[in-house]
Parts: C-alpha cells; structure tokens; sequence
C-alpha cells in the first residue's frame, strides 16, 4: 500500500516538471534576460559591431548624415530596427513593382527625403531607460531627433511561466500617425531593451516589425 503510494507520488512530481518544462519551453521569452547592457561606445560604433542584425540601418544612416551624427554625438533612444525588418519592407514594396514592371529599389538608391522621414521617427530626443516609461500607464508621447515628430511609447510586464507580469519588460513603440484613435495607430514591439551606450540607449524591434510604419511602399514607389 505505502509502495503504491510511493510510486503514485513519484508520478506526479514527473508529470508537474513535464507541464513545468513544456511552459517554459513554450515561452518566446524562455532564454530572454532581460539585463541592462553596457556597450564601451557610441550608438553608431554599437551598431557596426553587429553587422549581421544591422547592416541595412548602417547603409540608411550612412546616407542620412545628420542622423548618423545625432546617434554619435546626441542623448537618443534608438528603437533599432534589424535588417529582418528592411527586408520585409523592400520586398512588400518591389513586389509591387515587379508587377508595376518598374525596376527594384535598393536602399541604396531610395529617394533620400522621404528615407530620412521615416529614419527619423526611431529615433528619440533623450537617453531614456525603460524604467523612465514605466510610470506612464497608458504611454506617452516622445518626439523624434530632428523632424520633432511625435511617437508614442509603452512600458510593458510581460508574463512568463504562469506568473501574472512575471516575463521580461517590452515596449511597444508606435506612429500613431497625428490620429488620436488608436486603432488606427500602426505599431510594433521590441525584442531586446535597454541596451546602454556612452550616448544612447538602443531597443530592438521585434522581427516581424516593417520597417517605416506603413509608409515604405506608398512613399517610395515612385
């Protein structure tokens, strides 16, 4: 009698680590720490030592000088979008020309004026941390580094594992293109934050991100 209730103990522990285990496995946020980094440099020298998750916002800042500046020499936030979210940009934007029987664009060769616009709303006057957005509740406003144009930012808990705000923090950064109804605002969300500059703090944006808020193709397909 005391075996099997032994044996029945025994089972249950093994099935409430596998459940345990299975949640954790589940979690997009499972081998997420969310720590704050601290880089030896500028935003830009940040940035050219990730090639493989930067390099498209590399060539944009290179062509747009005073933003290359303002992220070298300013107090920015940087809501970094990777070379995941330019891709899927180009490619929403020459498929369409590809059936307009237009010829590609490259960032390379995009219309500057209208690159620049977009550039500039990731980027944010003030050297701000996550924490400095956690007591607004329902966001703020924060404006852009040259063109003042207004952004809109989140602090938000995540939950992990079970835990009611117990995951990593994320942000959701927003255009909420000077409409004050909300649905109609075009969003993303970070996947990495707070990582520290000498001059800036950088935020990732997650990869299903496009990068220019639903602007690329309407202001580039010309």
């Amino acid at each position: 009698m005391k075996l099997n209730i032994k044996i029945k103990h025994l089972l249950i522990v093994a099935m409430t680590c596998l459940i345990w285990s299975s949640c954790k496995k589940d979690s997009p946020y499972r081998d997420y720490e969310n720590e704050v980094t601290e880089f030896n440099g500028n935003v830009i020298q940040y940035l050219e030592t990730q090639p493989a998750t930067f390099s498209s916002l590399l060539v944009v800042l290179n062509r747009t000088t005073a933003l290359k500046t303002a992220l070298t020499e300013s107090k920015v936030t940087l809501f970094a979008p990777t070379n995941d979210n330019f891709a899927a940009a180009l490619y929403e934007l020459n498929q369409l020309r590809t059936e307009q029987n237009k010829t590609p664009v490259t960032l390379e060769n995009a219309d500057l004026t209208e690159l620049e616009i977009m550039m500039d709303k990731y980027i944010i006057t003030g050297r701000n941390t996550t924490d400095f957005y956690k007591p607004f509740l329902d966001g703020s406003y924060a404006s852009s580094i040259k063109f003042n144009y207004q952004m809109h930012i989140q602090y938000q808990k995540q939950n992990a594992s079970g835990y009611q705000g117990g995951g990593p923090v994320t942000v959701t950064f927003s255009d909420p293109k000077n409409l004050t109804v909300k649905t109609n605002w075009q969003r993303s969300v970070t996947n990495a934050v707070n990582i520290k500059t000498s001059n800036g703090i950088i935020n990732i944006l997650s990869p299903t991100h496009i990068f220019g808020f639903g602007d690329f193709t309407t202001k580039l397909n010309k």
